[in-house]
């Protein structure tokens, strides 16, 4: 694709692994992402598949959308629960949910403890803000799991640092490297603009190479110019996807 390219994208194609399955219809679904932590997912099948299949728990879920056989991952995570049709995945954070923490840190950084925790929680790919933070003479951490254990860690520090995965990778205080700059201008790709206060909700057709964190070019008489994406969720709707993008 590129740079600025504008997509109209009105009929995408949905890919769904779910364990050793891949499926390409009779199935809804749902995605979720922000800098809140989890990103997550859920899958509805027909009752076609639920009779034929068989998914446990921790089995690997992707939720990929494309075009002309040209795919892009919307979601990647693990299967969490299951309710007959209904699947919820959740995303890599729940590696680190899952852990428990009962340490007292000396001398320590914020960066030396982060990278004591995703060991533990076997992450090995990040990217953690280099920023100086003067040591702690002593850091303790009670029954903590992962998650809380970086909360904590922000605000000992007295620091802001958001924390999420994009792509396998986990994020800490840093952005990930964007190269493209997507357009999206009304009559084209986006449907309407609702405005709330100082926030705006853009809903838009399936535009599954966007991410939160990434900035784009909106052209509307509500909105115009250049945008960070704080959330973005995908949903069916009646065959369609449509993709709310909150800035």
């Amino acid at each position: 694709m590129k740079l600025n390219e504008i997509r109209d994208l009105l009929y995408p194609e949905i890919r769904v692994t779910l364990g050793d399955y891949i499926i390409t219809q009779g199935i809804k679904i749902e995605v979720n992402s922000s800098e809140n932590f989890y990103a997550f997912a859920k899958v509805y099948l027909t009752k076609e598949y639920v009779d034929k299949i068989k998914i446990d728990r921790n089995d690997i879920g992707i939720i990929e959308l494309g075009y002309a056989g040209d795919f892009y991952t919307a979601f990647k995570g693990y299967v969490m629960q299951l309710n007959y049709n209904e699947i919820t995945l959740k995303d890599e954070m729940i590696k680190l949910e899952r852990i428990e923490i009962t340490n007292t840190f000396l001398d320590a950084t914020p960066r030396e403890i982060l990278i004591f925790l995703l060991t533990n929680a076997n992450i090995y790919k990040y990217k953690l803000n280099d920023d100086y933070y003067p040591y702690k003479k002593t850091v303790p951490l009670t029954r903590k799991n992962g998650i809380e254990a970086i909360e904590q860690i922000n605000n000992i520090w007295g620091i802001k640092n958001v924390f999420y995965f994009r792509n396998g990778i986990f994020y800490w205080g840093v952005e990930p490297k964007q190269d493209l700059m997507y357009v999206l201008e009304y009559g084209k790709n986006i449907i309407s603009i609702t405005r709330y206060n100082q926030n705006f909700e853009i809903e838009c057709v399936g535009v599954p190479f966007i991410k939160h964190g990434d900035y784009i070019e909106v052209k509307h008489a509500l909105l115009n110019g250049r945008v960070k994406v704080k959330e973005i969720s995908f949903t069916t709707n009646q065959g369609f996807i449509r993709t709310i993008i909150k800035v």
